[in-house]
Protein backbone atom coordinates (compact mmCIF):
# COMPACT_ATOMS: atom_id res chain seq x y z
CA UNK A 1 0.00 0.00 0.00
CA UNK A 2 1.30 3.46 -0.91
CA UNK A 3 2.46 5.68 1.97
CA UNK A 4 -0.05 8.41 1.06
CA UNK A 5 -2.95 5.94 1.26
CA UNK A 6 -1.65 4.57 4.56
CA UNK A 7 -1.58 8.10 5.98
CA UNK A 8 -5.05 8.80 4.60
CA UNK A 9 -6.48 5.68 6.24
CA UNK A 10 -4.79 6.62 9.53
CA UNK A 11 -6.45 10.04 9.34
CA UNK A 12 -9.83 8.46 8.58
CA UNK A 13 -9.36 6.24 11.62
CA UNK A 14 -8.95 9.28 13.92
CA UNK A 15 -12.31 10.62 12.75
CA UNK A 16 -14.10 7.27 12.49
CA UNK A 17 -14.53 6.80 16.22
CA UNK A 18 -15.96 10.27 16.82
CA UNK A 19 -19.70 10.23 17.55
CA UNK A 20 -20.45 12.45 14.57
CA UNK A 21 -24.02 11.11 14.30
CA UNK A 22 -24.76 12.58 17.75
CA UNK A 23 -23.71 16.10 16.76
CA UNK A 24 -26.82 18.18 16.07
CA UNK A 25 -25.02 20.79 13.96
CA UNK A 26 -23.64 18.15 11.57
CA UNK A 27 -27.01 16.44 11.27
CA UNK A 28 -28.65 19.80 10.57
CA UNK A 29 -26.12 20.57 7.81
CA UNK A 30 -26.73 17.18 6.16
CA UNK A 31 -30.51 17.71 6.27
CA UNK A 32 -30.07 21.24 4.96
CA UNK A 33 -28.07 20.21 1.90
CA UNK A 34 -30.72 17.58 1.09
CA UNK A 35 -33.38 20.33 1.07
CA UNK A 36 -31.21 22.73 -0.93
CA UNK A 37 -30.51 20.10 -3.60
CA UNK A 38 -34.14 18.91 -3.57
CA UNK A 39 -33.22 15.26 -2.94
CA UNK A 40 -34.75 12.63 -0.68
CA UNK A 41 -31.41 11.48 0.77
CA UNK A 42 -28.10 12.94 1.94
CA UNK A 43 -25.13 11.61 3.90
CA UNK A 44 -21.76 12.39 5.42
CA UNK A 45 -19.43 9.46 4.77
CA UNK A 46 -15.95 8.32 5.77
CA UNK A 47 -14.08 6.06 3.37
CA UNK A 48 -12.08 3.25 5.00
CA UNK A 49 -10.10 0.61 3.11
CA UNK A 50 -13.06 -1.72 2.56
CA UNK A 51 -16.00 0.02 4.26
CA UNK A 52 -17.74 3.31 3.67
CA UNK A 53 -19.09 4.52 7.02
CA UNK A 54 -22.28 6.60 6.89
CA UNK A 55 -21.78 8.85 9.93
CA UNK A 56 -24.66 11.32 9.47
CA UNK A 57 -27.59 10.94 7.11
CA UNK A 58 -31.02 12.12 6.06
CA UNK A 59 -33.43 9.63 4.52
CA UNK A 60 -30.92 6.74 4.77
CA UNK A 61 -31.13 3.93 7.33
CA UNK A 62 -27.84 2.14 6.54
CA UNK A 63 -24.74 2.83 8.68
CA UNK A 64 -22.19 1.38 6.24
CA UNK A 65 -21.68 -0.18 2.82
CA UNK A 66 -18.91 -1.79 0.81
CA UNK A 67 -16.43 0.60 -0.78
CA UNK A 68 -16.74 -1.35 -4.04
CA UNK A 69 -20.45 -0.47 -4.18
CA UNK A 70 -19.91 3.17 -3.26
CA UNK A 71 -20.40 6.21 -5.48
CA UNK A 72 -18.11 8.21 -3.17
CA UNK A 73 -14.99 6.13 -3.94
CA UNK A 74 -14.61 8.15 -7.16
CA UNK A 75 -14.06 11.29 -5.06
CA UNK A 76 -10.90 10.06 -3.32
CA UNK A 77 -8.60 11.47 -6.01
CA UNK A 78 -10.35 14.75 -6.81
CA UNK A 79 -11.40 17.97 -5.11
CA UNK A 80 -14.30 18.60 -7.47
CA UNK A 81 -18.02 17.88 -7.27
CA UNK A 82 -19.14 14.70 -9.03
CA UNK A 83 -22.67 14.63 -10.45
CA UNK A 84 -24.37 11.49 -11.78
CA UNK A 85 -27.65 12.62 -13.43
CA UNK A 86 -28.89 9.07 -14.06
CA UNK A 87 -27.04 6.04 -12.68
CA UNK A 88 -28.81 3.73 -15.14
CA UNK A 89 -27.05 5.55 -17.97
CA UNK A 90 -23.61 5.42 -16.35
CA UNK A 91 -21.69 2.17 -16.86
CA UNK A 92 -19.79 2.71 -13.58
CA UNK A 93 -22.96 2.42 -11.49
CA UNK A 94 -25.60 0.63 -13.56
CA UNK A 95 -25.03 -2.70 -11.73
CA UNK A 96 -24.66 -1.27 -8.21
CA UNK A 97 -26.95 -2.94 -5.62
CA UNK A 98 -28.16 0.51 -4.55
CA UNK A 99 -29.22 1.17 -8.16
CA UNK A 100 -30.77 -2.18 -9.02
CA UNK A 101 -32.13 -2.94 -5.53
CA UNK A 102 -34.69 -1.46 -3.15
CA UNK A 103 -32.92 1.87 -2.72
CA UNK A 104 -33.48 2.54 -6.42
CA UNK A 105 -30.78 5.24 -6.64
CA UNK A 106 -30.79 7.20 -9.88
CA UNK A 107 -29.29 10.59 -9.04
CA UNK A 108 -26.08 11.22 -7.07
CA UNK A 109 -23.97 14.30 -6.37
CA UNK A 110 -21.05 14.45 -3.96
CA UNK A 111 -18.06 16.54 -2.95
CA UNK A 112 -15.00 15.19 -1.10
CA UNK A 113 -14.37 16.08 2.54
CA UNK A 114 -10.70 17.10 2.70
CA UNK A 115 -8.79 17.88 5.90
CA UNK A 116 -6.61 20.96 6.27
CA UNK A 117 -3.69 18.53 5.88
CA UNK A 118 -4.99 17.51 2.43
CA UNK A 119 -6.32 14.02 3.27
CA UNK A 120 -9.57 12.84 1.67
CA UNK A 121 -11.80 11.43 4.41
CA UNK A 122 -14.96 10.70 2.47
CA UNK A 123 -17.76 12.84 1.07
CA UNK A 124 -20.83 14.98 1.62
CA UNK A 125 -23.37 13.69 -0.88
CA UNK A 126 -27.01 13.72 -1.94
CA UNK A 127 -29.08 10.99 -3.63
CA UNK A 128 -32.52 10.62 -5.14
CA UNK A 129 -34.70 7.91 -6.67
CA UNK A 130 -35.28 10.01 -9.78
CA UNK A 131 -32.83 11.39 -12.37
CA UNK A 132 -31.86 14.95 -11.53
CA UNK A 133 -29.19 17.65 -11.86
CA UNK A 134 -27.68 20.49 -9.79
CA UNK A 135 -27.90 24.18 -10.59
CA UNK A 136 -24.83 26.40 -10.19
CA UNK A 137 -26.36 27.73 -6.97
CA UNK A 138 -26.84 24.22 -5.58
CA UNK A 139 -23.25 23.28 -6.49
CA UNK A 140 -21.92 26.36 -4.71
CA UNK A 141 -24.01 25.63 -1.63
CA UNK A 142 -22.83 22.00 -1.61
CA UNK A 143 -19.23 23.26 -1.68
CA UNK A 144 -19.88 25.82 1.05
CA UNK A 145 -21.63 23.38 3.40
CA UNK A 146 -18.93 20.72 2.84
CA UNK A 147 -16.33 23.23 4.08
CA UNK A 148 -18.52 23.98 7.12
CA UNK A 149 -18.87 20.24 7.80
CA UNK A 150 -15.10 19.68 7.54
CA UNK A 151 -14.37 22.63 9.81
CA UNK A 152 -16.80 21.31 12.43
CA UNK A 153 -15.40 17.75 12.20
CA UNK A 154 -11.85 18.99 12.79
CA UNK A 155 -13.08 21.06 15.73
CA UNK A 156 -14.78 17.97 17.21
CA UNK A 157 -11.57 15.96 16.77
CA UNK A 158 -9.62 18.70 18.51
CA UNK A 159 -12.06 18.73 21.44
CA UNK A 160 -12.16 14.96 21.68
CA UNK A 161 -8.37 14.76 21.74
CA UNK A 162 -8.21 17.49 24.38
CA UNK A 163 -10.77 15.67 26.50
CA UNK A 164 -8.91 12.39 26.16
CA UNK A 165 -5.77 14.19 27.22
CA UNK A 166 -7.32 15.12 30.56
CA UNK A 167 -8.89 11.70 31.11
CA UNK A 168 -5.67 9.90 30.34
CA UNK A 169 -3.68 12.11 32.68
CA UNK A 170 -5.62 10.60 35.54
CA UNK A 171 -4.89 7.08 34.27
CA UNK A 172 -1.41 7.10 32.79
CA UNK A 173 1.01 9.93 32.08
CA UNK A 174 2.46 8.19 29.04
CA UNK A 175 -0.92 7.97 27.30
CA UNK A 176 -1.67 11.59 28.15
CA UNK A 177 1.61 12.67 26.58
CA UNK A 178 0.65 10.86 23.39
CA UNK A 179 -2.72 12.64 23.34
CA UNK A 180 -0.94 15.95 23.89
CA UNK A 181 1.31 15.31 20.87
CA UNK A 182 -1.73 14.34 18.80
CA UNK A 183 -3.52 17.55 19.78
CA UNK A 184 -0.50 19.73 18.99
CA UNK A 185 -0.05 18.03 15.62
CA UNK A 186 -3.69 18.67 14.74
CA UNK A 187 -3.59 22.30 15.88
CA UNK A 188 -0.41 22.95 13.90
CA UNK A 189 -1.91 21.65 10.64
CA UNK A 190 -5.27 23.41 10.89
CA UNK A 191 -5.86 26.52 8.80
CA UNK A 192 -8.55 27.67 11.23
CA UNK A 193 -7.58 29.64 14.33
CA UNK A 194 -7.92 27.54 17.51
CA UNK A 195 -7.58 28.77 21.10
CA UNK A 196 -8.25 27.22 24.48
CA UNK A 197 -9.27 29.63 27.26
CA UNK A 198 -9.75 29.02 31.00
CA UNK A 199 -12.23 30.68 33.37
CA UNK A 200 -9.82 33.54 34.00
CA UNK A 201 -9.82 34.29 30.26
CA UNK A 202 -6.21 33.11 30.10
CA UNK A 203 -4.90 31.46 26.92
CA UNK A 204 -3.82 27.88 27.70
CA UNK A 205 -3.26 26.61 24.15
CA UNK A 206 -3.34 27.87 20.57
CA UNK A 207 -2.21 26.93 17.07
CA UNK A 208 -0.08 28.57 14.37
CA UNK A 209 -3.09 29.97 12.52
CA UNK A 210 -4.27 31.80 15.65
CA UNK A 211 -0.76 33.13 16.29
CA UNK A 212 -0.41 34.37 12.69
CA UNK A 213 -3.80 36.10 12.78
CA UNK A 214 -3.02 37.90 16.07
CA UNK A 215 0.40 38.96 14.82
CA UNK A 216 -1.10 40.37 11.63
CA UNK A 217 -3.84 42.18 13.53
CA UNK A 218 -2.04 43.49 16.61
CA UNK A 219 1.63 43.21 15.58
CA UNK A 220 2.59 41.24 18.69
CA UNK A 221 2.81 37.60 19.69
CA UNK A 222 0.07 35.45 21.16
CA UNK A 223 1.40 33.74 24.30
CA UNK A 224 0.18 31.08 26.71
CA UNK A 225 -0.70 32.65 30.07
CA UNK A 226 -1.81 35.97 28.55
CA UNK A 227 -5.32 37.37 28.97
CA UNK A 228 -7.28 36.76 25.75
CA UNK A 229 -8.75 40.28 25.90
CA UNK A 230 -5.30 41.62 25.01
CA UNK A 231 -5.92 40.17 21.55
CA UNK A 232 -9.56 41.21 21.07
CA UNK A 233 -10.73 44.51 19.64
CA UNK A 234 -11.70 46.77 22.55
CA UNK A 235 -15.12 47.45 21.06
CA UNK A 236 -15.84 43.69 21.12
CA UNK A 237 -14.69 43.00 24.72
CA UNK A 238 -18.17 42.90 26.29
CA UNK A 239 -19.62 40.70 23.55
CA UNK A 240 -16.63 38.35 23.68
CA UNK A 241 -16.77 37.97 27.50
CA UNK A 242 -20.51 37.25 27.37
CA UNK A 243 -19.97 34.55 24.75
CA UNK A 244 -17.19 32.88 26.79
CA UNK A 245 -19.29 32.99 29.98
CA UNK A 246 -22.19 31.40 28.10
CA UNK A 247 -19.87 28.61 26.89
CA UNK A 248 -18.74 28.00 30.47
CA UNK A 249 -22.37 27.34 31.43
CA UNK A 250 -22.16 24.32 29.11
CA UNK A 251 -23.84 25.88 26.06
CA UNK A 252 -22.17 25.65 22.69
CA UNK A 253 -22.14 28.77 20.47
CA UNK A 254 -21.95 28.63 16.69
CA UNK A 255 -22.32 31.80 14.60
CA UNK A 256 -20.97 33.94 11.77
CA UNK A 257 -19.80 37.50 12.39
CA UNK A 258 -18.55 40.36 10.21
CA UNK A 259 -15.25 41.74 11.55
CA UNK A 260 -14.27 45.30 10.61
CA UNK A 261 -10.76 46.27 11.68
CA UNK A 262 -9.38 49.79 11.06
CA UNK A 263 -7.46 49.98 7.80
CA UNK A 264 -8.45 46.43 6.80
CA UNK A 265 -11.09 44.96 4.56
CA UNK A 266 -14.16 43.62 6.39
CA UNK A 267 -14.13 39.82 6.73
CA UNK A 268 -16.70 37.15 7.60
CA UNK A 269 -15.68 34.62 10.26
CA UNK A 270 -17.37 31.41 11.37
CA UNK A 271 -17.00 31.31 15.16
CA UNK A 272 -17.43 28.28 17.39
CA UNK A 273 -17.15 28.24 21.19
CA UNK A 274 -17.37 24.79 22.75
CA UNK A 275 -17.18 23.87 26.45
CA UNK A 276 -14.45 21.36 27.36
CA UNK A 277 -15.46 19.11 30.25
CA UNK A 278 -13.41 16.91 32.56
CA UNK A 279 -14.20 13.30 33.44
CA UNK A 280 -16.78 14.49 36.02
CA UNK A 281 -18.60 16.59 33.43
CA UNK A 282 -17.55 20.00 34.76
CA UNK A 283 -16.58 22.67 32.22
CA UNK A 284 -12.88 23.43 32.74
CA UNK A 285 -12.05 25.36 29.55
CA UNK A 286 -13.58 26.75 26.39
CA UNK A 287 -12.31 25.93 22.90
CA UNK A 288 -12.57 28.93 20.61
CA UNK A 289 -12.40 28.29 16.88
CA UNK A 290 -12.51 30.84 14.06
CA UNK A 291 -12.45 30.17 10.31
CA UNK A 292 -12.42 32.85 7.63
CA UNK A 293 -15.44 32.27 5.35
CA UNK A 294 -15.33 35.59 3.48
CA UNK A 295 -14.72 33.90 0.11
CA UNK A 296 -17.58 31.45 0.55
CA UNK A 297 -19.95 34.24 1.66
CA UNK A 298 -18.98 36.29 -1.39
CA UNK A 299 -19.75 33.35 -3.67
CA UNK A 300 -23.20 32.96 -2.11
CA UNK A 301 -23.88 36.71 -2.48
CA UNK A 302 -22.84 36.55 -6.15
CA UNK A 303 -25.22 33.65 -6.71
CA UNK A 304 -28.05 35.59 -5.06
CA UNK A 305 -27.39 38.60 -7.33
CA UNK A 306 -27.24 36.30 -10.32
CA UNK A 307 -30.55 34.69 -9.37
CA UNK A 308 -32.16 38.11 -8.94
CA UNK A 309 -31.13 38.94 -12.51
CA UNK A 310 -32.54 35.64 -13.74
CA UNK A 311 -35.82 36.28 -11.90
CA UNK A 312 -36.06 39.70 -13.54
CA UNK A 313 -35.50 38.07 -16.92
CA UNK A 314 -38.19 35.48 -16.21
CA UNK A 315 -40.59 38.22 -15.11
CA UNK A 316 -39.95 40.22 -18.28
CA UNK A 317 -40.38 37.12 -20.44
CA UNK A 318 -43.60 35.99 -18.75
CA UNK A 319 -45.28 39.36 -18.17
CA UNK A 320 -43.64 42.43 -19.71
CA UNK A 321 -43.37 40.95 -23.21
CA UNK A 322 -47.10 40.27 -23.30
CA UNK A 323 -48.22 43.88 -23.73
CA UNK A 324 -46.20 44.81 -26.89
CA UNK A 325 -46.66 41.33 -28.38
CA UNK A 326 -50.43 41.51 -27.80
CA UNK A 327 -50.52 44.94 -29.41
CA UNK A 328 -48.60 43.73 -32.46
CA UNK A 329 -50.84 40.66 -32.84
CA UNK A 330 -53.96 42.78 -32.49
CA UNK A 331 -52.79 45.28 -35.08
CA UNK A 332 -51.82 42.45 -37.45
CA UNK A 333 -55.36 41.06 -37.16
CA UNK A 334 -56.75 44.49 -38.04
CA UNK A 335 -54.42 44.75 -41.06
CA UNK A 336 -55.25 41.19 -42.12
CA UNK A 337 -59.00 41.86 -41.85
CA UNK A 338 -58.47 44.92 -44.07
CA UNK A 339 -56.85 42.75 -46.74
CA UNK A 340 -53.36 43.73 -45.57
CA UNK A 341 -53.96 47.43 -46.10
CA UNK A 342 -52.90 49.57 -43.15
CA UNK A 343 -53.69 53.16 -42.25
CA UNK A 344 -50.99 55.57 -41.10
CA UNK A 345 -52.38 55.49 -37.55
CA UNK A 346 -52.29 51.68 -37.51
CA UNK A 347 -48.68 51.65 -38.72
CA UNK A 348 -47.67 54.23 -36.09
CA UNK A 349 -49.23 52.08 -33.37
CA UNK A 350 -47.38 49.09 -34.79
CA UNK A 351 -44.12 51.09 -34.75
CA UNK A 352 -44.63 52.05 -31.09
CA UNK A 353 -45.30 48.43 -30.12
CA UNK A 354 -42.20 47.21 -31.96
CA UNK A 355 -40.02 49.87 -30.30
CA UNK A 356 -41.45 48.93 -26.91
CA UNK A 357 -40.65 45.27 -27.55
CA UNK A 358 -37.13 46.20 -28.69
CA UNK A 359 -36.49 48.04 -25.38
CA UNK A 360 -37.65 45.02 -23.40
CA UNK A 361 -35.30 42.77 -25.40
CA UNK A 362 -32.37 45.11 -24.71
CA UNK A 363 -33.13 44.94 -20.98
CA UNK A 364 -33.09 41.13 -21.08
CA UNK A 365 -29.80 41.12 -23.01
CA UNK A 366 -28.18 43.44 -20.42
CA UNK A 367 -29.40 41.29 -17.51
CA UNK A 368 -28.23 38.12 -19.28
CA UNK A 369 -24.76 39.60 -19.85
CA UNK A 370 -24.50 40.46 -16.14
CA UNK A 371 -25.50 36.92 -15.21
CA UNK A 372 -22.88 35.46 -17.58
CA UNK A 373 -20.19 37.70 -16.03
CA UNK A 374 -21.19 36.49 -12.56
CA UNK A 375 -21.03 32.85 -13.65
CA UNK A 376 -17.56 33.31 -15.17
CA UNK A 377 -16.37 35.10 -12.02
CA UNK A 378 -17.21 31.99 -10.01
Amino acid sequence: MLLAETQRLATVSTFKYLKLNENQELNDLVSQISKICNTSMASLTLMDEDVQWIKCSSGIMASQENVEDSFCKYLLNTNKIMVVPNALLDKRFVNYPSVTGLRHIRFYAGIPLVTTGGYHLGALCVYDENPNYLTNEQKSMLTFIAKQVMHMMEMLLCLNTFKMQHIQKSVAFEKASHADLHLKAFLSNSNAAHLVINKNLTVTNFNKAASAYIKDLFSHKLRIGKNILNFVNTALHSQFVRSVKTAFTGKRLNKEILVKEPGKKAQWWHINLTPIRNAEGATISVAYSAANVTEQKSQVEEIILQNESLLKIANIQSHVYRKPVASILGLMNVIKANKYKASKKCLMLMENAVMDLDEKIKTVVELSEKSIVNIKAQ
